[in-house]
């Protein structure tokens, strides 16, 4: 009997034990899981489009967010979630640009909320962590001489949801 023809054995999750026909078979099984999960990695990637918006911030986002509301006065820009309107994405832009009253920001942003991951850096600072409505990300930046505060929100049960966007938003918010 060649070596591809021996019978595989291996124990599932549950404890039941399961025999192949042959190695072969099971390296083609292999292969064809490795293939469905790479075509479904491959699909994933989405263009994300960028934007410059006009009160001086930029930021990018996947393609089931459009532009939304821009409302007080221009001061408070909306971007819908076209698959969960529970996800609330805002930048809004309001406080002096400077060191001093970044710093000020935070501590009130710490007092504030249920804070469970914080940082603050010299141009910028990121603090996130539950409210009464769920699961809150808040990075605030200072750039052309003003605050831009950008808030995300999601109830918990959407954290899967939101991994999937979250961390390169933020991070190309700028």
């Amino acid at each position: 009997m060649a070596d591809n023809d021996m019978p595989v054995t291996w124990v599932k999750a549950d404890g039941r034990c399961v025999q192949s026909k042959n190695k072969l078979q099971v390296k083609k099984l292999f292969l064809y899981f490795i293939t469905l999960h790479l075509t479904i990695l491959c699909s994933a990637q989405e263009k994300w489009k960028s934007i410059e918006h006009r009160n001086g911030f930029h930021l990018q986002m996947p393609p089931y967010f459009k532009i939304g509301l821009l409302v007080a006065s221009g001061t408070l820009q909306y971007y819908d979630h076209t698959l969960d309107s529970s996800i609330v994405v805002t930048v809004e832009t309001f406080g002096k640009g400077t060191r001093a009253a970044l710093q000020k920001e935070y501590k009130d942003e710490l007092q504030r909320s249920n804070v469970t991951y914080s940082v603050l850096k010299p141009n910028w600072f990121v603090a996130s962590g539950t409210d009464d409505e769920g699961v809150f990300y808040l990075k605030t930046i200072i750039s052309e001489g003003l605050m831009h505060h950008l808030r995300i929100s999601y109830p918990s049960e959407n954290k899967n949801e939101a991994d999937k966007f979250l961390v390169k938003m933020a991070a190309s918010f700028h």
